[in-house]
This record gives structure tokens, C-alpha cells and sequence, in this order.
């Protein structure tokens, strides 16, 4: 898969499992979408854009010909974090195009009949994680899954969405999702607002007074609007035996 930038970037791959011991094991035979996490500077700028949009299923389609979006501070919208919609979902050849293209033939051919039970499953770490959790919404939202269920494994990811993306994602279409995230990373605290701490499902606060709560409170104070989704499993790198003690914000998120 690639962004459509003035020239194509690389952000992640589809693969199939065709192992047929492990097929029998599991069940089922699962579809795993992966998306790597931040490289360019344009995926940097975009990242920390912090406006929520309610992206148009109804104008968009599958294939998008252009963005079909609003700004929306309204809790019944589905919103999303522009900067990822804009780099899963922008172009003619978008990331979105390929994701959902592939999914649809894929399903096509192993779903159903004589070729036993299908899933799909979608990761990433950082921009990644986020990625997933859009192309999860996505494709569920499109029905391109048809009867497949969908399960979101992410590590270190941020806000995506407010809570009704929530709610959707998780009422009604169904799609289940794991959060694997170091307690002391900042990256899993954006965006959103100290509202956000109340949630039953939001990070575990370090209880340090360091830089990093300092940050923690300034960026959970800049947008209010979103919350996590899913379940998280909340790891610490300082208890790890097989780790440095690093005080560098970059090697705790990674």
C-alpha cells in the first residue's frame, strides 16, 4: 500500500494466511492489514492537525474521487482526526483505494462456501495504529467485510476519534480492538482533554510530577473532543528487566 504523495510512500501491506495446519487450528483463515508508523514530515504535519472531521460514507463510496468531509464539534457526528483521514483517504490511488480494493477481492475469494470462515485483522504502531483503527472503521462502515469480523491489535497509538466514532465503531459495526500501550509514552495521550481521564478505558497517569506529566496535561488540554476505543493492555518500560531506563520521549514510544 502507498500514500499518494508527489511520489508514492510506502505505508504498509495485505498479506493471507495460506498455512493450512494453522488455518485449521485457528478456525478460520485471517486477512491481516499493517500499517507502519511515521516517516515523512508531511505525515508529521498532518498528524498534528487535531481537527475532527465527519467523513461522508454516502458521497465517498469506496473509490474516492475527492474529500467529502466537514468540520464537526457535534457528539451525535462521527468525527475523525483530519490529518488521518486526509492520509488514508486523499488521491486518486489513495492508501484507502488500495486497502479497500484488495479487501473486496480477497473476501470474494476466500469468503464463504467450501473455503471455511474468514477475518480479518488490522495492526500498526504509532501512525500506524491510527491507521488501522480508520481503515478498520472504513472498511466495517462500508460492508466490505460481508460476514468477516474485524479485529484491531495496536501499539502505541493515539486519539482517533470522538465518542461517537466510539460507539459506532464498537455498537454497531462490531469491530474489537486491543490496545497495547506504555503507560509512560505521550504519543497514546493525543489528542484529547483531561475530560478524557475520567473515561473508564483512558491511559493509566504516571504519577512522577516530570516533564512528561507536564506534557501529558498540556496536550490532553488542547482537544477536548476524543477518546479512546477498545481495550487497552497497559505495559511500563521502566519494569522490564531487558530495557534501558531512557528519559527520551522517542525511545519510550518505540
Amino acid at each position: 500500500m502507498e500514500e499518494e504523495e508527489e511520489e508514492g510512500v510506502w505505508v504498509g501491506y495485505i498479506a493471507v494466511m495460506e498455512d493450512e495446519e494453522e488455518i485449521r487450528r485457528m478456525g478460520r483463515r485471517d486477512v491481516v492489514v499493517v500499517w507502519r508508523g511515521t516517516q515523512t514530515t508531511e505525515e508529521w504535519l498532518k498528524e498534528i492537525d487535531g481537527s475532527i472531521i465527519e467523513p461522508d460514507h454516502d458521497k465517498v463510496g469506496a473509490l474516492v474521487s475527492g474529500l467529502h468531509f466537514h468540520v464537526t464539534d457535534l457528539d451525535g457526528d462521527v468525527g475523525i482526526e483530519r490529518g488521518f483521514w486526509t492520509l488514508y483517504a486523499s488521491g486518486q490511488n489513495s492508501a484507502r483505494v488500495q486497502v479497500t480494493d484488495e479487501i473486496r477481492r480477497l473476501v470474494s475469494v476466500y469468503g464463504g462456501g467450501q473455503q471455511g470462515e474468514l477475518s480479518i485483522t488490522i495492526t500498526g504502531h504509532s501512525l500506524g495504529a491510527a491507521l488501522a483503527l480508520v481503515s478498520a472503521y472504513d472498511v466495517a462502515s462500508l460492508g466490505l467485510n460481508s460476514s468477516a469480523p474485524i479485529s484491531v491489535i495496536s501499539f502505541a497509538g493515539p486519539r482517533v476519534g470522538n465518542a461517537a466514532f466510539k460507539r459506532r465503531l464498537h455498537d454497531e459495526l462490531n469491530v474489537h480492538v486491543l490496545r497495547v500501550v506504555n503507560s509512560r509514552d505521550i504519543v497514546p495521550k493525543v489528542p484529547g482533554s483531561l475530560v478524557s481521564l475520567m473515561d473508564d478505558e483512558a491511559d493509566e497517569p504516571v504519577d512522577d510530577p516530570t516533564l512528561y506529566n507536564v506534557l501529558h496535561t498540556l496536550l490532553h488540554a488542547a482537544h477536548p473532543a476524543y477518546v479512546h476505543v477498545g481495550i487497552a493492555l497497559h505495559l511500563d518500560n521502566t519494569h522490564s528487566p531487558f530495557l534501558k531506563n531512557s528519559l527520551n520521549l522517542a525511545d519510550v514510544h518505540n
